[in-house]
């Protein structure tokens, strides 16, 4: 039975290696932006300037010391500044960037909502043009509709 436990660990490991062993920098790199590029949205991971190398080859250093993921980020955020992670906290002021966006789009759809249903209500739906209801067609195309009838019957 261990046998069978132990090939398995290991099976996944050389099938899935990157979720069990470069998981915790892959997320680091991507949750700080490369420093010098703050006002950007290119994150650590995607950067290839050398003070973005120069951070990864630094988070790796603090993660084989046994720092953790909060730990590390929290020490550059210190360093650098909230401007240095790459989407906003969920907390505090930082919290109207999550909230915001999902209320203006239920507030936008709520209003083109109401008002065309305060449309549709005002004209009484949809009609022909012309207000009549019947299909206008001048003697020309009549014409033309009764030749194409009589080759099909």
């Amino acid at each position: 039975m261990q046998r069978i436990i132990v090939s398995l660990v290991f099976t996944l490991l050389f099938i899935y290696p990157q979720g069990a062993w470069a998981a915790p920098h892959n997320e680091i790199y991507a949750s700080l932006k490369s420093p010098g590029h703050e006002n950007s949205f290119e994150t650590v991971d995607k950067c290839g300037s050398g003070a973005a190398e120069e951070m990864r080859q630094e988070i790796l250093a603090k993660l084989a010391t046994g720092q953790t993921k909060d730990e590390i980020i929290a020490s550059y955020v210190a360093k650098y500044g909230e401007g240095i992670l790459a989407v906003p906290d969920k907390k505090g002021f930082d919290l109207t960037a999550w909230l915001v966006p999902p209320l203006a789009l239920l507030m936008g759809t709520a209003v083109v909502y109401l008002f065309l249903t305060k449309w549709v209500r005002r004209h009484g739906g949809l009609r022909p043009v012309g207000g009549s209801k019947e299909l206008m067609i001048d003697s020309f195309d009549e014409e033309r509709l009764q030749e194409e009838i009589r080759k099909y019957l």
